[in-house]
C-alpha cells in the first residue's frame, strides 16, 4: 500500500516510478488514503494556526497529482464503473464518490461544519451555512464540476426512481460524500448567480451554471430559465432539494435519514 501510494504522489513518469492500475479494492483503499493525507495536512494546519487551515500551492499540486494518476489507474481496471449495480460489486462506484470528496476537500475543510454528532437536521444545516465560505476559483469550479455530475445521473434516471430503487442499495459513504457535494454546489452557484458578478464569470464557470440550469429545467419543467435565475438563493436552493430527494426513503441507516432533512433544511435556509 505505501509503494503504491508513493507511486500516486511520485512526478517520475517511468516505468517503475509510475502505478499503472489496481483492483477494485486497491483503489478503495487508496482514495481513503488520499483523503486521510488531506485531513491530516488540514489538522496539523489547525494546531499551528486558528486563522488558515487552507492547503499551500505546493500542498494541493502534490495532492491534485495523485488524484488524476488515481483516475488514470482506475480507468484501467475493467471492472471499474459508475453504475451502482455493477456485477463487479459496488467498490468501484462508491470510490468516485470518495474521488469527488477529496477534491472537495482541497477546497474546503468540513470536518469542523458539519455537526453530524448532533443528529439534529437544523443544527447541522445552520453549521453548513455559517462555518462553510468559498472563494470563487478554477480549482473551486473544478470540483462544483464533479458534484454537478454526481447529480446528473439521478436525475436522467429519474430521482424518485433512483430512490426508492438504487439508493437503498447504496453505501453510507455515498450519502455522506453526497452531503459535502450538495452544499459547495450550493454555495458555488450561489456565488456564480449574484447580480453582475465580480470578477465575470469564465468560460468554464459559465459552461457549468448553464448545464445546472438545464438539469433543474428537466426535473421542472414547468419553471422558465428567468424565474430560475430570479434570484441566487432560487437555483441553490433546487439543486440541494434535489440531492435531498435522493435520501428521503426508508432505510436501514438512520445517518442516510438525517442525511436527507439536513439538506431540506439547508434548503429551507
Amino acid at each position: 500500500i505505501q509503494d503504491a501510494l508513493c507511486s500516486l504522489f511520485s512526478s517520475d513518469q517511468g516505468p517503475n516510478g509510475r502505478l499503472e492500475s489496481f483492483s477494485s479494492l486497491g483503489g478503495f483503499v487508496l482514495i481513503h488514503a488520499i483523503l486521510q493525507s488531506i485531513w491530516l495536512i488540514q489538522k496539523a494546519r489547525r494546531r499551528l494556526t486558528s486563522k488558515c487551515n487552507s492547503l499551500s500551492s505546493s500542498e494541493t499540486l502534490s495532492l491534485e497529482q495523485a488524484l488524476e494518476q488515481w483516475c488514470q489507474c482506475w480507468e484501467q481496471n475493467q471492472e471499474s464503473s459508475t453504475d451502482p449495480s455493477n456485477p463487479h460489486g459496488p467498490l468501484s462506484f462508491t470510490s468516485t464518490a470518495l474521488l469527488r470528496q477529496a477534491y472537495i476537500r482541497l477546497n474546503a475543510d468540513f470536518t469542523s461544519a458539519r455537526q453530524l454528532q448532533t443528529w439534529d437536521p437544523d443544527q447541522i444545516a445552520r453549521s453548513l451555512k455559517e462555518n462553510l465560505t468559498f472563494q470563487r476559483s478554477d480549482r473551486l469550479t473544478r470540483a462544483a464540476l464533479h458534484c454537478a455530475h454526481a447529480i446528473s445521473t439521478p436525475i436522467k434516471l429519474g430521482i424518485n426512481y433512483v430512490a426508492h430503487t438504487q439508493v437503498v442499495s447504496w453505501s453510507n459513504q455515498y450519502a455522506l460524500c453526497s452531503l459535502e457535494c450538495a452544499v459547495l454546489l450550493a454555495k458555488w452557484l450561489e456565488a456564480a448567480t449574484v447580480p453582475n458578478p465580480e470578477p465575470s464569470l469564465t468560460e468554464l464557470e459559465a459552461r457549468l451554471l448553464e448545464f445546472v440550469i438545464e438539469m433543474v429545467m428537466e426535473t421542472q419543467q414547468s419553471v422558465t430559465r428567468e424565474w430560475v435565475l430570479a434570484n441566487n438563493a432560487r437555483l441553490s436552493a433546487t439543486v440541494t432539494r434535489l440531492w435531498a430527494r435522493l435520501f428521503t426513503a426508508d432505510y436501514i441507516w438512520e445517518l442516510v435519514n438525517l442525511i436527507g432533512r439536513s439538506l431540506e433544511s439547508y434548503a429551507d435556509l
